[in-house]
């Protein structure tokens, strides 16, 4: 265990027992709580473990009984959702290109992966230099509308690709995953 799931599992147990004796019968409730243990090389794992005390006919306490299960993946996929919901690290590190734009076609927001792909200096530079979608950006500006289109009438997600124009000029073919 870490030292800091080491603590919290000692001190469930010395909850549990300190209740079983000021408790008189009765089925003391199992603890449950999520626990990070060493692998042998170091990395670590995630268990949720269930705890109960459990009693002789006397009510007495003379052992416990633990069940668990991994859940690594599960507090992966938390602490991505918090760090997306923060917006920093998984959108402006992301290796590929991740933008917010209003309506209308504006970038509110865009990661460097854009700007790079489409060869701008920087995400502030994007924005500065693309002030519509259709046509700073879209080869032809009708695809964008009609991309939108079809997106709106599959529940908002959608995939599309489209030819857009780099800042030099070529022209690359965007394969874009939008939610409206």
């Amino acid at each position: 265990l870490t030292p800091e799931s080491f603590k919290t599992v000692t001190g469930a147990i010395v909850g549990m027992l300190s209740r079983a004796r000021t408790e008189a019968g009765g089925t003391a409730q199992p603890e449950v709580m999520n626990l990070e243990w060493f692998r042998k090389d170091g990395t670590t794992y995630w268990t949720e473990v269930s705890l109960a005390l459990i009693s002789d006919d006397r009510g007495n306490p003379v052992e416990i009984l633990g069940v668990g299960r991994d859940i690594t993946e599960r507090m992966h996929n938390e602490k991505m959702l918090r760090e997306s919901e923060s917006g920093a690290p998984l959108f402006e590190d992301a290796a590929f290109g991740i933008f917010h734009s209003d309506p209308g076609g504006t970038f509110i927001r865009v990661n460097a992966a854009v700007a790079r792909i489409l060869g701008y200096d920087s995400p502030a530079d994007v924005i500065a230099s693309i002030r519509d979608f259709g046509s700073d950006l879209y080869v032809n500006p009708e695809d964008r509308l009609k991309a939108i289109d079809e997106i709106a009438k599959q529940e908002g997600w959608g995939f599309f690709e489209a030819p857009w124009r780099r800042k030099d000029g070529t022209i690359i073919i965007a394969k874009v995953h939008i939610r409206l």
